[in-house]
């Protein structure tokens, strides 16, 4: 059990600054301990050694710690010189340093005398770095512009509780490459591991154009970018496709289609009636497929993970998939996904539903999408496979999920998969703890109106990173309105990082005075 800590000392003797203070800042993630003197602040500017000792990757975190401490602080100065006032990092490799949680677990220690952290890789550096910088506030506060940095004295030890911490990102028409870096980089300062990026007719193919709109903005260009960004923040990007279901890469609502609106000639690659399924009984649906993840792997530089969506599929009314054994030509068709990311070096992921029978009284209040044939398929399927199981609503009584356990059981790994619903998540994310799973994946889905928005963005970015370190979701929220600051504050960071100046980059939506919801 994780537990936050907040110890308030008062020590006369080596206090930084003079006045009496009380600072005492909230971590996103929580970590697993984190002792503060709240009211000795410590200063951090170029009198100030950080050492960081490591057990391997020493020189890659001098490195990285460097750069990262002079692209936070670089607007401070002081009056008597200009230049940038940051700390001095030194490193040491040894291979007698080990903390306890692998090579993303970190311990940090912060006294007037300076700053320690010990970790056993860059991960856990890394990591230190993001927590070190969420407690930071700039100073003087009676001057107009910042000077320096201060920062309480504490003692902060942390390692993440699940191994797979994931954000899922939906990159739609409305969304810049701007606004998905931002997205990736807070994930990132939130201590996710992983991004799943998941095109809705966005993506311009080089080898297939006409898959997706003519307008997308995920371009090639800004792929290899955004891979480039996440290797350097410490999450890894995944690409996913609908390769069952959701072909229309959208939802029913909008009557929009991302091939067939302009492209009626490759209506044999989809279901006869309104395309909404890849017709499995088509042989090039999955070579069509297969061309476009060998784009993605190689844009996305080879990645762990594929995700083959699946999900939300319509019963066959192709006539040749009628006439046909269906449950056959699902299962050859996701066993010839499996097969060929394999032979790729990737692991694959799907959505569960479609493996889960409708109208079984086991999954009532869960979601189950499947037919006597798809669950039967799904019953023959290869173990390493990567199931995330989503389901987006309030806790259940029990606080149990079947659907995690039934498939848990079955011997695969295991994602839980929330939405928006933060009391849902934490939930999800202890039973994911309780049963040993693989890990978390928050999905991102559009959600709410004007300034409820707001509210729903923090919901879907923080609970989950807490969840994926075991910590309970503290936030400071602004008394009335209930939004938390907390996580407007690291939004704020990451904008910072990327230089956003313009009103539309900024914040998590563009109407500064929202028109209330009808």
């Amino acid at each position: 059990m994780k537990k936050l800590l907040l110890v308030v000392v008062g020590l006369g003797c080596l206090a930084v600054l003079a006045q009496e203070v009380r600072f005492a800042p909230n971590v996103q993630p929580a970590p697993v301990q984190m002792t503060v003197e709240s009211n000795t602040l410590v200063r951090l500017d170029r009198d100030m050694t950080i050492r960081i000792t490591c057990r391997k990757d020493a020189d890659a975190a001098a490195e990285w710690a460097e750069a990262h401490l002079a692209q936070w602080f670089k607007a401070t100065k002081r009056n008597w010189f200009s230049g940038v006032n940051v700390p001095r990092v030194r490193t040491s490799e040894r291979a007698d340093v080990a903390v306890a949680g692998g090579d993303e677990a970190y311990e940090l220690m912060v006294t007037p005398m300076g700053v320690e952290i010990r970790a056993n890789a860059l991960a856990g550096v890394r990591y230190a770095l993001y927590s070190l910088r969420q407690t930071t506030l700039a100073m003087p506060r009676t001057g107009r512009t910042v000077e320096y940095y201060v920062m309480p004295a504490m003692v902060v030890k942390d390692a993440p509780a699940l191994a797979f911490r994931g954000i899922h990102i939906p990159w739609s028409l409305d969304d810049s490459p701007t606004e998905i870096e931002k997205r990736i980089r807070l994930a990132a300062y939130l201590k996710y591991n992983y991004a799943v990026v998941e095109p809705w007719g966005a993506f311009r193919s080089a080898r297939h154009p006409w898959w997706g709109w003519k307008e997308g903005t995920m371009t090639p260009a800004a792929v290899k970018h955004l891979v480039k960004v996440g290797k350097d923040v410490g999450i890894t990007l995944c690409p996913q496709i609908p390769a069952f279901g959701h072909a229309s890469m959208g939802i029913t609502s909008p009557g929009k289609h991302a091939v067939l609106d302009a492209h009626p000639e490759y209506q044999p690659l989809f279901e006869s009636l309104n395309g909404w399924n890849w017709c499995l009984s088509n042989p090039e649906a999955l070579k069509v497929q297969f061309e476009i993840i060998d784009e993605m792997i190689e844009l996305f530089d080879h990645p762990p993970y594929f995700h083959v969506g699946c999900d939300e599929a319509a019963k066959p009314n192709c006539p040749v998939c009628l006439a046909s054994d269906y449950r056959k030509l699902v299962i050859q068709h996701i066993l010839a996904l499996h097969a060929g990311l394999k032979d790729r070096g990737l692991k694959m992921m799907l959505w569960h539903d479609m493996f889960l029978k409708e109208g079984d009284a086991r999954w009532k209040g869960f979601y189950a999408n499947g037919t006597e044939e798809t669950v039967k398929a799904f019953e023959t399927f290869p173990r390493d496979m990567v199931i995330c199981d989503w389901f987006y609503g309030k806790t259940p009584k029990d606080g149990k999920y079947p659907s995690l356990e039934h498939f848990k059981e079955m011997g695969f790994e295991v994602v839980t998969c929330p939405w928006y619903e933060k009391d849902g998540t934490a939930s999800q994310g202890k039973r994911a703890r309780e049963l040993g799973l693989l890990g978390i994946l928050s999905t991102t889905w559009g959600q709410g109106t004007g300034k409820e928005k707001g509210r729903y963005v923090a919901n879907m970015f923080v609970p989950a990173a807490c969840a994926g370190w075991g910590s309970p979701y503290l936030s400071s929220n602004l008394w009335k309105w209930n939004y938390d600051l907390d996580f407007i504050r690291n939004l704020r960071q990451v904008e910072w990082d990327m230089k956003l100046e313009d009103f539309e980059d900024t914040g998590t939506y563009q109407d500064q005075v929202p028109v209330k919801a009808k």
